[in-house]
Order: structure tokens, then C-alpha cells, then sequence
């Protein structure tokens, strides 16, 4: 088990939970230092992306996930 920010403390949360570490390190590899409103976001646009292309690659969901988390 690992402690979880639910707002990444680099962003100023402080809200912490215990998950487990497999499932800690996927949703930092898919959301980085996400808030949980760009989460949704993010997982309504990739899937939007997802329908309009053929290959989606990791710059795109790179470019896709800092522009929501630059407003």
C-alpha cells in the first residue's frame, strides 16, 4: 500500500489515501499530477481523440494532458 494525494500535493492537496502500489503507479503513469476535475477532463477528450484517429501515440496524450492542466 502507498499514500495517495487526492489532490497531488504539488498542487496543494492534502487529502491523503492508502491504495495499493500497483494501482498507484498506473494512475500516476496515465494522470501525472492531475486534479481530479482535469481527470475527467482528460478522460473525456483522449476518448474523443480515441474516435477521431486511427493510432492515438504517447506525445499526443502527453500534449493532450499538459494542455488541460495549463487551462
Amino acid at each position: 500500500m502507498s499514500a495517495h494525494h487526492i489532490t497531488p500535493s504539488s498542487r496543494g492537496g492534502e487529502e491523503i489515501c492508502e491504495v495499493p502500489d500497483n494501482f498507484h503507479e498506473a494512475w500516476h503513469t496515465c494522470f501525472e499530477n492531475l486534479t481530479p476535475e482535469e481527470i475527467i477532463k482528460f478522460v473525456k477528450k483522449l476518448n474523443d481523440m480515441m474516435r477521431s484517429r486511427d493510432e492515438v501515440t504517447w506525445a499526443d496524450i502527453s500534449m493532450l494532458r499538459n494542455s488541460i492542466k495549463e487551462g
